[in-house]
């Protein structure tokens, strides 16, 4: 599944670098996923579909800082070759919540929690339609274009993971989760 950042439209926004990693086992898979963002901190919005038993918790920024580090490409000068004058270049890479539910107008709330400096809650509906203006009338800017992309996950019977900031973070606070 992907997810996607949503904000007002009228607001100016800009998801500046989305980096994912994922492990994907027989019995689970792990996403670890880090977005940096410029907007004002109460418009930042992430909504993910997702199946099955789902764990959120932050994870730490130097796990990518150091994953960039291992795979990042490296410039190295050739060995000097004898038999020609010219130089060159050579390319390697260095290897190196509560389970509360709450029935509102359509849309289960299966789980609200805390992550980080991120307010999260776990999403179930049968009516895509009603689980927007749950989305809309909790301060998610879902545009109306959006709106076939969720029927299409509802379609599949997936839930909805969504994040925004708490109140009084900067995304300054942003940590990857």
């Amino acid at each position: 599944a992907c997810g996607g950042c949503f904000g007002p439209q009228q607001t100016v926004q800009v998801v500046t670098d989305h980096r994912m990693v994922m492990a994907i086992h027989a019995d689970e898979s792990i996403l670890w996923d880090q977005i940096r963002y410029t907007g004002r901190p109460e418009d930042f919005s992430w909504v993910l579909p997702v199946r099955g038993d789902v764990q959120v918790m932050t994870a730490a920024s130097a796990f990518f800082d150091e994953l960039d580090a291992a795979t990042a490409p490296v410039l190295q000068a050739p060995a000097a070759c004898p038999s020609s004058s010219r130089g060159g270049f050579g390319l390697a890479a260095s290897a190196g919540g509560a389970a509360a539910e709450d029935r509102t107008n359509g849309v289960m709330v299966i789980r609200t929690e805390t992550v980080g400096p991120y307010q999260a809650v776990l999403l179930r509906s049968t009516d895509a339609d009603a689980l927007a203006t749950w989305l809309r009338s909790n301060g998610y800017a879902i545009p109306p274009a959006l709106e076939p992309v969720i029927q299409a996950y509802n379609d599949m019977h997936m839930d909805f993971y969504a994040m925004r900031l708490r109140p009084g973070e900067g995304v300054q606070a942003m940590q990857p989760v």
